[in-house]
C-alpha cells in the first residue's frame, strides 16, 4: 500500500498546550435498538473529565423506541433519526457532516467510556499534530479481557484487533503508533477527515458494514497521518450487542465473531474485505501476500460450504428480506 508525503502535518495544527485552549469534541453515537446500552453509553459521556462540546445521537432505524425515550433523559444529546437502518458508513457520514467539533469521537452504543477517555486521547493528539486517529484500550464487558488495543492488517487482509480475547495482564499498556483504530470508540481529527473526504463522504459508503474503519485508516496513512494507541484511555465494549443474532450450532465456531452474525452481515464482511483489497493493494502487494491470501480463501470457502452455503446460494429476493 503506497503512501503520499504531504509534508510536515504537525506544523498545520493548533498548539492547544501553549495557548491554554481546550479543543472542542463532537461525540457521535450510532444507535440501533437496546435502551439499556444506550443509557450507559450516554451516562459515560457525561462523566468525562473533558466533556464533549456536543453529542449527536444517530438513531439508525431503531424499532423499539429506545433512542427517543433515552434522549428525553439526556437533553444535551441532539437526536438525528433515520427512518431505516442505514449502513454504518452512511450514518457516520451524515452525523460527521453536521458536527462542529475540531475532533470527532465516534462511538458504538455498546461502549462505556471510563471518565478520562476523551481527555487522554486529546492529550496525545494535541502533543503530536500528525496524529489523525487515536483510540484507547478497549476491554470486554467484564473488563477481564482485551477487546481491542488498536488494529493491524494481516497479510491475508483480515483486520486484526490487537490482543482480542486475551486476558488483560497489562501486556498492552505501552502507548504506541498502530496501523489503525476500530470505529467502536475512535477519535478523529476533523482536519484529517476533511483532507481525506471524497465528495463529503468521510467513510466510504461502499463498505456497507465492516472494514470501513480500516479503509479510512489506509486513506489517512496515504496522506501522511498517523494512528495512535493510548492505553490510559480505557473503555468497555459489549462487542456485537446489536449485530449478533444467534449462537453457532457447533461450539468450536463460537470463538469466531462472524459465525454469530446473520447471513446478510456475513456476506457484507466477505464483500468488504475484497473491496479493501481492490482499493488499496497493488498487483505487487497481492503477489507478495499470495500464500496468505490463498490460505484465507481456502478456509473461508470451507466455512461457507460446510456451515453456511446460504452466503452464496441464497436467491437475491430472499436475501433482500434481511435488510
Amino acid at each position: 500500500m503506497s503512501k503520499e508525503n504531504p509534508g510536515n502535518i504537525a506544523l498545520k495544527q493548533r498548539d492547544y498546550r501553549s495557548c491554554g485552549m481546550r479543543p472542542s469534541v463532537s461525540a457521535v453515537i450510532i444507535h440501533h435498538n437496546n435502551r439499556d446500552l444506550l443509557k450507559k453509553c450516554l451516562a459515560s459521556l457525561k462523566r468525562q473529565t473533558h466533556a464533549p462540546s456536543e453529542i449527536l445521537l444517530v438513531d439508525n432505524g431503531s424499532t423499539d423506541g429506545s433512542a427517543l425515550s433515552v434522549s428525553a433523559e439526556f437533553p444535551e444529546a441532539r437526536l438525528l433519526r433515520n427512518d431505516c437502518n442505514l449502513a454504518f458508513s452512511r450514518a457516520c457520514n451524515k452525523a460527521i457532516g453536521m458536527a462542529a467539533g475540531e475532533f470527532i469521537l465516534l462511538l458504538n452504543n455498546d461502549v462505556v467510556l471510563d471518565e478520562g477517555y476523551i481527555g487522554s486521547l486529546l492529550e496525545c493528539m494535541s502533543a503530536d499534530g500528525g496524529v489523525g486517529i487515536a483510540g484507547g484500550k478497549i476491554l470486554s464487558a467484564d473488563r477481564r479481557r482485551i477487546d481491542s488495543a488498536g488494529q493491524s492488517l494481516a497479510r491475508s487482509r483480515k483486520v486484526i484487533d490487537r490482543g482480542y480475547g486475551q486476558p488483560d495482564n497489562r501486556q498492552y499498556d505501552k502507548p504506541m503508533h498502530v496501523f489503525g483504530i476500530g470505529a467502536s470508540a475512535a477519535c478523529y481529527r476533523r482536519s484529517m477527515l476533511d483532507e481525506i473526504t471524497d465528495e463529503g463522504k468521510y467513510f466510504d459508503e461502499g463498505f456497507e458494514f465492516f472494514y470501513e474503519d480500516m479503509d479510512l485508516s489506509c486513506r489517512a496513512q496515504r496522506k501522511g497521518w498517523k494512528a495512535y494507541y493510548q492505553p490510559k484511555a480505557t473503555a468497555a465494549h459489549v462487542r456485537g450487542a446489536t449485530s449478533k443474532t444467534h449462537e453457532p450450532r457447533f461450539s468450536f465456531l463460537k470463538k469466531y465473531y462472524i459465525a454469530h452474525l446473520s447471513t446478510r452481515l456475513q456476506r457484507c464482511a466477505i464483500k468488504s474485505r475484497y473491496l479493501l483489497i481492490s482499493k488499496h493493494d497493488s498487483a505487487g502487494d497481492i503477489a507478495r501476500n499470495l500464500p496468505f491470501l490463498l490460505w484465507y480463501e481456502i478456509r473461508q470457502a470451507a466455512y461457507i460450504l460446510l456451515f453456511n452455503p446460504a452466503i452464496i446460494f441464497t436467491k437475491k429476493a430472499k436475501a433482500g428480506a434481511d435488510h
